[in-house]
C-alpha cells in the first residue's frame, strides 16, 4: 500500500552523527544546576553504589521503584524502563501507554493515535493486550498491566486492561517492563509475553508539589498537579490528578474525549518496615472514529445512501470520518483501585510482603451503524460490562550466605456480569443508554451472561551465587485457573422473541499446570554480563472463548489454556566513563518464543457483532537491540531496535475451514526502531536551563489480515513509516521571588509528528460486513495522526 510519505530512517543515522560531532565542543562545557534535581536529560542513570553484586535485583524492586540500569544488568530476564523524562517526548497529552513505544520489540497501534482517551492496543514481540479496531490478534490478552504492581487486568472475556486507565501527566513516575514470562516470583496469570508496571509518583523524605497546564491541537486541553507532604514521624503522603479534554485529529462530525484520574498513596515506614495503602481513579470517555476505506467502495458514502458522496481517504480526505448518525463508536470506562502492602522484617534474613487489592472496573460500549439499506446489522448496539476482582499476593524472601530464596503465592477472585443489544434503533421503545444515547427498543441480537472466576498461585524461586560473578534462578510455579461460565440470554431472550443470542451452555472449566523456569546471568567482566532464562507458562483461555456458540471451541472440541515456551539469551554492558562517556548501558538480546492452543477471535466476515474462532499454533524469533547513554553533562541519547518474524505454524480457519500453516502473523511490524537525542545547558544570564530532544521513531512493514478470509494475509502489506517528535523544555529560577515557595517555573513545547507524515497505523481486509456492503475484500484503515503541537507551562513548589 503506497503512504504518501514515504519513511526515512537515514535521520536516525543524521542525529547519532550530528551528536558525536558536537560532542567533543562540549565535553568541558560548565554549567550550574538550578536545583539539584533528577531527570535532565532522556535516559536518566540513576547513581548507584559502586559494587552492583550488593544492589537489589529488577525482581524485587520491580513493583514499587523505577529500575535502575545496576538492576537491569544484574537480572536474568530481557528487562527494559522509561522514565517520566521520556514518557514526555509524546506530548502532555498522551497516557504513559505511549511511552512504552520506546522499548525495543513494541508497537502500539489504535485508532486515534496517542490522543486524549485513546484506547490502543499495545504489541511487545508480537503479543498484545489492549482493545484493537481489527481482527485475528494473535494472543489478545498475552501481557499483564500493573499499576503501583497491582494487576489492573480483568481475568476473562478478552477485556483486559484498556490504555485509557493508565497514567498521565504529573501522575507518571516511569515504567517498569519486562519481556516475556519472567521470574515466576514477578509473574502474573497473563504475562506469557511480559509484564508492565505503570509506576505513579510515590511519598517521598521531603514536602513538594507541582502543578502543569498544557493546551494545544485538537483542542486539547490538559491540567495536572501533584503534592508530597514529605515524612513526618515515618509517615508520608502524595496525591495527585490529572484532567484532558480534547478532539480528533479526524475531521468531520467528532465528539470529545476527556479523562479524569485521581490517585492516593499513604505510606509508613517503622522500624525498617513499611505498610502503604493507594487508591486510584480514572474515568474516560472516548469517542472511536472509523476506519476508513482506501478507495471508494460501492455502498459506502458519507450519508450511508446509495447515491451519497463516496467515503474513502482518496475521495473525502486522509483523516475524514463518517458523520455521528451513520455511524458512530462510545467507549467510557470507569476504574476504582484499592490497594495496600505490607513490608515487614520478621526476622534477620527473612522478609514478608503482603499484597491485597479491589479493583472495580465499569465498560459501557455504545455503537450506532445507520447504513442503508437497514438490515439485521444496522442501528444501535450497546454492551456493558462491569467486573469487580479481589486479590491477595503473599511473598516471602529468605537471605541466605549463598542464595536467596523466595516463596508464596496469591489468589484472585473475579467476577464479571455482561449484558448487551443490538438491533435497529429507530424501532422499537427506545431504552436509555450510555449518555442518553437510547438502546435499541426492539433488539435483534442479545447478550447476558457472567463469569465467576478464581485464580490461583504458588511459587518458589531462589537466586543462587555459588561463584563471584554468577547468578542463577531456578524457579517453579503452580497456576490453578477455575471458570465457571453462566449464559443467562436463553431466558433474557423471552423478553425479546426477535432477537438471536448465544446458545453456548453454562458451564465450569478448571486447569492446573506447573511453570518451570530457569535463568542465569554470568559477568564475564564487571562491565559484560551474559545472560539468559527459559520458562514454560500457560494462560486461561480469554477473547471470549466460553461463550464460543459460533462452533468447536477448537479443532479437537476441546479447549487448552494457551502454552508458552520461551527461551532467550544476550549480552547486556554497563560502565561509567567508558571512552570519555559519562554513563552507558547496552543490551543485546534473541528471543524464540513458540505458542500452542491459541483460539483467535475474528469478526465474522458478515457481521461484525457476531466473532467467531480460528486455531493456531506460532513461533515468534528475534533480536532486540538497546543503548542508553549520558555522553556528558550536556548531551544524552537512547536508541532501540527491534527484528521479529512472527509466523503460524499451524492456523486454521473456521469462516472458510482452510488451513493457513507458514501464514505470518499479522499486525507485527518487521521492524521497530527509534533513537532520541538530548541537548542541556545551563544559561546563567537567565537562571535558566535549556534542553532539546528530536526523537525518531520507525515502524517497518507489516501484514495484515484478511477478515473475508478468516486468515492472515501471505502478501499483503501495510508499509513502513517514521515519526519524528520534537521537545522544548526551559526550567527557570528567575521568577522564584514572584511565588512564594516556588522552586522553578518550566515551559515546554512539544511538537509530534514534526513532518507531518501521513501514514496509516493498522489496516485489515474486511468481509463487508463492517460497513454493511455486499462487496468484500477491500482494505479500511486507521490513518495515524498528524503533526500536533503543544504548550506546558507549570510550577514546581
Amino acid at each position: 500500500m503506497s503512504q504518501k510519505n514515504k519513511p526515512q530512517p537515514a535521520l536516525a543515522l543524521a542525529v547519532i552523527t550530528t551528536a558525536v560531532l558536537l560532542y567533543a565542543g562540549d565535553a568541558n562545557a560548565q554549567t550550574k544546576p538550578i536545583q539539584p534535581t533528577k531527570g535532565n536529560y532522556v535516559g536518566n542513570v540513576k547513581k548507584t553504589a559502586k559494587n552492583p553484586e550488593k544492589q537489589k535485583t529488577a525482581g524485587s524492586s520491580f513493583s514499587s521503584k523505577l529500575l535502575t540500569n545496576d538492576q537491569i544488568f544484574n537480572s536474568t530476564q530481557s528487562v527494559a524502563r522509561v522514565t517520566s523524562k521520556q514518557a514526555k517526548i509524546f506530548g502532555p497529552n498522551a497516557s504513559s501507554t505511549a511511552a512504552l513505544s520506546i522499548q525495543p520489540g513494541v508497537y502500539l497501534s489504535g485508532p486515534d493515535g496517542t490522543g486524549v482517551s485513546n484506547r490502543s492496543t499495545i504489541s511487545i514481540r508480537g503479543i498484545q493486550v489492549g482493545v484493537t479496531s481489527y481482527s485475528g490478534n494473535l494472543e489478545y490478552n498475552g501481557i499483564t498491566g500493573l499499576f503501583d504492581g497491582i494487576p489492573i487486568q480483568n481475568l476473562d472475556e478478552g477485556k483486559s486492561f484498556h490504555t485509557v486507565e493508565t497514567p498521565i501527566g504529573s501522575l507518571i513516575s516511569g515504567i517498569n517492563t519486562i519481556y516475556g514470562p519472567g521470574n515466576p516470583r514477578s509473574r502474573w496469570f497473563d504475562s506469557i509475553g511480559g509484564t508492565i508496571n505503570f509506576l505513579p509518583v510515590q511519598p517521598s523524605r521531603h514536602a513538594k508539589a507541582k502543578a502543569a497546564f498544557s493546551y494545544g491541537s485538537f483542542g486539547s486541553k490538559i491540567v495536572s498537579a501533584s503534592a508530597d507532604t514529605g515524612r513526618f514521624d515515618g509517615w508520608s503522603a502524595v496525591i495527585a490528578g490529572a484532567y484532558a479534554h480534547g478532539h480528533s485529529f479526524r475531521t468531520g462530525s467528532y465528539l470529545p474525549n476527556h479523562s479524569e484520574e485521581l490517585f492516593f498513596k499513604l505510606r509508613k515506614h517503622y522500624h525498617g518496615n513499611s505498610y502503604s495503602f493507594g487508591a486510584y481513579y480514572v474515568d474516560a470517555k472516548s469517542y472511536r472514529p472509523n476506519q476508513i476505506p482506501l478507495s471508494p467502495i460501492p455502498g459506502v458514502t458519507l450519508s450511508g445512501l446509495p447515491n451519497g458522496t463516496p467515503y474513502s481517504q482518496s475521495s473525502t480526505g486522509f483523516y475524514s470520518t463518517l458523520p455521528t448518525s451513520v455511524w458512530h463508536k462510545i467507549d467510557q470506562d470507569h476504574m476504582f483501585l484499592l490497594y495496600g502492602r505490607q513490608r515487614l522484617k520478621i526476622a534477620s534474613n527473612v522478609n514478608l510482603t503482603n499484597e491485597m487489592w479491589y479493583r472495580n472496573s465499569v465498560l459501557n460500549h455504545y455503537g450506532v451503524n445507520n447504513f442503508y439499506p437497514p438490515n439485521s446489522n444496522s442501528g444501535a448496539e450497546v454492551t456493558y460490562w462491569h467486573t469487580n476482582t479481589y486479590g491477595d499476593k503473599l511473598d516471602f524472601g529468605v537471605h541466605l550466605p549463598m542464595n536467596r530464596v523466595a516463596f508464596g503465592g496469591y489468589v484472585i477472585a473475579g467476577n464479571t456480569y455482561v449484558n448487551g443489544f443490538g438491533g435497529n434503533s429507530l424501532t422499537g421503545n427506545p431504552i436509555p443508554g450510555i449518555d442518553g444515547n437510547p438502546y435499541p427498543g426492539n433488539p435483534t441480537s442479545i447478550t447476558n451472561h457472567n463469569y465467576v472466576e478464581t485464580y490461583a498461585s504458588g511459587f518458589l524461586q531462589d537466586r543462587i551465587t555459588p561463584l563471584p560473578g554468577l547468578t542463577i534462578v531456578p524457579g517453579l510455579d503452580f497456576m490453578d485457573f477455575q471458570t465457571h461460565f453462566f449464559q443467562n440470554a436463553p431466558s433474557i431472550a423471552a423478553e425479546y422473541p426477535n432477537a438471536s443470542y448465544s446458545t453456548s451452555p453454562s458451564l465450569a472449566k478448571e486447569y492446573q499446570r506447573w511453570e518451570p523456569s530457569f535463568g542465569v546471568n554470568y559477568k564475564l567482566l564487571s562491565n559484560i554480563a551474559i545472560y539468559g532464562n527459559y520458562s514454560v507458562t500457560y494462560q486461561n483461555p480469554t477473547a471470549g472463548n466460553f461463550n464460543a456458540a459460533a462452533g468447536p471451541l477448537t479443532e479437537l472440541g476441546t479447549l487448552y489454556p494457551v502454552k508458552s515456551d520461551d527461551y532467550e539469551a544476550g549480552v547486556k554492558f554497563h560502565q561509567k566513563g567508558f571512552l570519555g562517556l559519562d554513563d552507558v548501558f547496552a543490551d543485546a538480546n534473541y528471543f524464540h518464543d513458540q505458542l500452542s492452543n491459541e483460539t483467535i477471535p475474528v469478526t465474522s466476515p458478515t457481521n461484525p457483532l457476531y466473532t467467531i474462532f480460528s486455531y493456531g499454533n506460532a513461533i515468534l524469533n528475534g533480536v532486540n537491540l538497546s543503548l542508553d547513554a549520558k555522553i556528558n553533562h550536556n548531551w544524552s541519547m537512547f536508541s532501540n531496535v527491534g527484528f521479529i518474524h512472527a509466523y503460524y505454524t499451524q492456523y486454521f480457519s473456521t469462516a472458510d475451514n482452510q488451513s493457513y500453516n507458514g501464514a505470518p502473523v499479522s499486525a507485527t511490524p518487521d521492524v521497530t526502531a527509534n533513537i532520541g537525542v538530548t541537548y542541556s545547558k545551563y544559561l546563567n544570564f537567565v537562571r535558566s536551563r535549556v534542553s532539546a530532544t528530536i526523537f525518531d521513531q520507525y515502524y517497518g512493514a507489516q501484514f495484515i489480515f484478511n477478515n473475508n478470509d478468516g486468515a492472515p494475509s501471505f502478501h499483503q502489506k501495510i508499509g513502513g513509516y517514521n515519526v519524528v517528535n520534537m521537545e522544548l523544555d526551559a526550567r527557570t529560577s528567575a521568577l522564584n521571588g514572584l511565588i512564594p515557595g516556588i522552586r522553578y517555573t518550566a515551559f515546554s513545547l512539544n511538537v509530534t509528528n514534526l513532518f507531518n507524515r501521513e501514514y496509516n497505523s493498522t489496516a485489515d481486509i474486511t468481509g463487508g460486513g463492517y460497513f454493511n456492503t455486499n462487496t468484500a475484500g477491500y482494505e479500511i484503515v486507521n490513518p495515524g495522526a498528524p503533526r500536533a503541537v503543544f504548550g506546558t507551562l507549570s510550577f514546581a513548589f
